[in-house]
């Protein structure tokens, strides 16, 4: 299987830093910045036991996209996670150091694919990583993705509470698989699968948001066209400050010594200080538009619904007028009784299901979702 740095096949250029390596294309000039977003990674919303799937879309102004790699993160791990299929993976990658400090590694370069192509191919140590695949979370049927040649989901903690996407449309010259032409479009990028977890004691619905990865630079979306140019990625100058301490003094005469072994330390007292300046990718975000998404659960799928059982009927008649006319009520939230979706539960809504249910043709006045019930009514309380 391909290593976690499968996107070198599309986008030539490796950045290390701090010994982990971040797989990022060659990047625009840093002084060319975009005054408007070419590239928009939207979240969707979704309520889970209406619809499982969480669509995630892409819009493309200017470019193509040939590969791409995102990081998503729930931020309730308690009542949301993403689908397992369970199957255990192995993952094994190569690493060749770059820059030692004495015995110490403080540089170093994935080579997985040079030394499967060549098992002679030098390396310093070999990392074997088993995972648990989380394919079963991806679905890429009628999606922006389907039909490329390489795609890889995991979870990065293991208990799919996050989720890693990378894929590439073409692995090999010439290519033959196309990437995503500029476009603005309704089909998904990709669409994920989640299942509800047990609410906590107290809870009665739960909002669980979808975030994508910004700022960590190893993780940070990378979106690269059939140039192996990336988009909205630039580069600025890092300093970085590296402290030693000598262990071993010689004398150099009566009055002066000389250092014969230098180690790096992380606090004082230190005997000599080293900067040196390094490039750092960052996401241009006025280049780059990101909405991250929200999923919903345990709470009724349209307003009225008064049992929250996915369906109207007369039990929610006889709940909405309890609710309104029984001293004390049932303590419901207006959504689960404003069948009419005018913000307020009151007769008209009771007269709107009535209608609704029982007319030929039935009334004009609807239900609506919560995301549309609370974008109009403000939060459910």
């Amino acid at each position: 299987m391909y290593a976690i740095n499968t996107l070198t096949s599309q986008c030539r250029n490796a950045m290390v830093i701090m010994a982990v390596i971040a797989v990022l294309c060659p990047a625009l000039a840093p002084d060319v910045f975009a005054q408007v977003p070419e590239v928009e990674l939207i979240v969707g919303d979704t309520i889970i036991g209406a619809n499982p799937t969480l669509n995630v879309f892409m819009r493309n102004y200017l470019d193509s996209v040939e590969s791409l790699r995102f990081w998503l993160k729930l931020d309730r791990p308690d009542v949301a996670r993403f689908i397992s299929n369970g199957d255990t993976l192995v993952d094994t990658t190569w690493w060749q150091c770059l820059e030692w400090i004495d015995w110490d590694c403080i540089d170093s370069l994935d080579v997985s694919d040079s030394v499967r192509n060549n098992p002679e191919y030098p390396y310093d140590r070999m990392y074997i990583d088993t995972r648990v695949s989380f394919f079963d979370a991806l679905d890429t049927v009628n999606t922006l993705i389907s039909g490329w040649e390489y795609i890889d989901v995991r979870s990065l903690g293991g208990e799919g509470y996050d989720l890693l996407i990378r894929a590439t449309a073409d692995l090999d010259d010439p290519l033959t698989t196309p990437g995503i032409p500029p476009q603005y479009g309704t089909v998904p990028l990709v669409k994920l699968n989640l299942e509800a977890l047990p609410l906590p004691p107290g809870e009665d619905f739960a909002y669980a948001n979808v975030i994508v990865e910004k700022d960590m630079i190893d993780l940070m979306p990378i979106f690269c066209n059939e140039n192996n140019d990336s988009l909205c990625v630039y580069w600025h100058d890092v300093p970085d400050t590296a402290f030693y301490r000598c262990y071993l003094w010689l004398p150099v005469g009566e009055d002066d010594s000389i250092c014969a072994g230098y180690e790096r330390v992380f606090e004082p007292p230190y005997d000599s200080i080293d900067v040196r300046y390094f490039s750092e990718p960052y996401l241009y975000l006025s280049c780059f538009y990101i909405q991250d998404g929200t999923v919903i659960i345990g709470v009724p799928l349209w307003s009225g619904d008064a049992n929250a059982d996915g369906s109207y009927n007369l039990l929610d008649i006889l709940m909405i007028i309890q609710e309104l006319y029984t001293p004390g009520g049932l303590e419901l939230p207006t959504f689960n009784i404003d069948f009419n979706c005018d913000c307020e539960g009151n007769l008209l809504d009771v007269l709107a299901m009535i209608d609704w249910l029982y007319s030929e043709p039935p009334h004009s006045a609807r239900s609506c979702t919560i995301i549309e019930w609370e974008a109009k009514c403000g939060p459910i309380e």
